[in-house]
């Protein structure tokens, strides 16, 4: 199997490329694209940088140049749940814009005009069912463009979306860009902060934890197609 994987920063892509042999096959600017191979599946690894906008060039990348069979983004996020702890790993089954509001014109909160509310992924085939040093769980998650470490804001972000578990600022562009090519998103990610006050510190203490645990769900999944 062809498969693409989308992360927005080398802390998180470093693990991956510690345990594989990698060829730097395109660069522009500050995205960087990789050819490897994992078991059986020959990997095209692209480096997208942070946020909605770079997330969305990265998967338009692949959609265009490589013709995957599978896309996997995996990366560190916020947690929302008080039953997610640092390191947890989770399998995303339905992502949503926090930061989007055309509710004036009749839109639900989250959505883009035109578009879903919110974008699904069946992942409960892909969840893996081994032993792990971390908790294996699967949740909603939302993006946006923002870093918050400020506690009324994600009580707001919480009343707004309160089935949402964890945040990031790029899942949710990657899921739209290819829904358009009726691709699945098979997302994973880890806890590095609780979204709120601090995140900021936590996230810069846990990031190698987490990015160390994501990366390991990541092969492990892999190794189970």
């Amino acid at each position: 199997m062809k498969i693409g994987i989308i992360v927005a920063m080398e802390e998180e892509l470093a693990p991956l490329l510690e345990q594989l042999n990698t060829e730097l096959v395109d660069s522009r600017k500050k995205i960087e694209v990789r050819n490897g191979s994992y078991k059986q599946h020959e990997l095209i690894i692209v480096r997208c940088g942070i946020g909605k906008v770079n997330a969305s060039i990265g998967a338009s990348i692949l959609l265009e140049n490589y013709q995957v069979d599978l896309f996997i983004n995996y990366g560190v996020v916020g947690s929302l749940s008080d039953t997610l702890t640092i390191g947890d790993v989770l399998y995303v089954d339905n992502f949503t814009y926090h930061d989007a509001d055309a509710t004036i014109f009749g839109y639900v909160k989250g959505q883009i005009p035109q578009m879903p509310a919110s974008y699904s992924a069946d992942v409960s085939k892909y969840v893996i069912d081994v032993e792990t040093a971390y908790k294996v769980k699967i949740g909603h998650l939302i993006t946006s463009d923002s870093f918050y470490a400020d506690d009324h804001k994600i009580k707001e972000v919480k009343q707004h979306f309160p089935e949402a578990v964890i945040l990031d600022m790029e899942a949710a562009a990657i899921a739209q860009t290819i829904s358009y090519r009726d691709y699945e998103l098979l997302s994973i990610k880890s806890i590095s902060d609780s979204a709120g006050a601090s995140a900021d510190e936590a996230f810069n203490d846990n990031l190698a934890l987490s990015a160390k645990n994501v990366t390991d769900a990541v092969l492990k999944t892999l190794a189970s197609l």
